[in-house]
């Protein structure tokens, strides 16, 4: 069954919104982060890596920021405060780069799929 529906037989995402903006980024060992942004001021994080994880909370926007809030963090880390849309340090492009706290200035990286914003 799960190489016929790989997502369960349910697809519980269909529930939540359609997605406004989605940002994603694979790295080491195939593993996948994907970011949405959903029309109810709502976020999901889901990242696969030896594992399934996924952090969910409530966002704003003001000028050129998206602030995060209630998240639910993953493990012990604390979530992302705020996040950027600007040039990709990898590629001809604008990117998502999300950051820690102010004092992050390295920031990590999505790449923009989705942006219906």
């Amino acid at each position: 069954m799960t190489f016929l529906k790989p997502n369960g037989i349910i697809s519980f995402d269909q529930f939540e919104g359609e997605d406004l903006f989605i940002a994603q980024r694979e790295g080491a060992a195939n593993c996948m982060t994907t970011f949405k942004l959903k029309p109810n001021n709502k976020f999901k994080e889901r990242s696969v890596c030896f594992g399934v994880s996924e952090t969910r909370g409530s966002y704003k926007i003001l000028n050129d920021t998206i602030f995060f809030s209630e998240s639910a963090p993953r493990g012990d880390e604390e979530y992302y405060k705020f996040a950027i849309l600007q040039k990709s340090k990898f590629r001809d492009e604008i990117a998502l780069f999300r950051y820690r706290n102010r004092s992050d200035t390295i920031g990590h990286e999505l790449w923009i799929m989705k942006n219906d914003l």
